[in-house]
């Protein structure tokens, strides 16, 4: 869990894979911005295994840390 960005499965070949963000430089506050990740990865022909033993589509994520005192907008908005 680096705030670099490194992708937290380490127990895999996704792990050595850069991963490119997109965000904004600056937040002021009260707004809303949108962060996008890209994991480089050919997701329709990779699978792995599941709970069952059978093969499902592989679960790719990242985990965006954010400053202290960050809070979510509110879901009305």
């Amino acid at each position: 869990r680096e705030y670099s960005g490194k992708i937290v499965c380490a127990n895999c070949h996704l792990a050595s894979k850069p991963v490119e963000t997109v965000m904004p430089n600056i937040i002021l506050p009260d707004t809303i911005f949108k962060m996008q990740i890209e994991v480089p990865c050919k997701y329709e022909k990779r699978v792995q295994p599941i709970a069952s033993g059978e093969k499902a589509a592989l679960n790719v994520g990242a985990i965006a840390v954010m400053p202290e005192g960050f809070k979510l907008a509110p879901k009305d908005r």
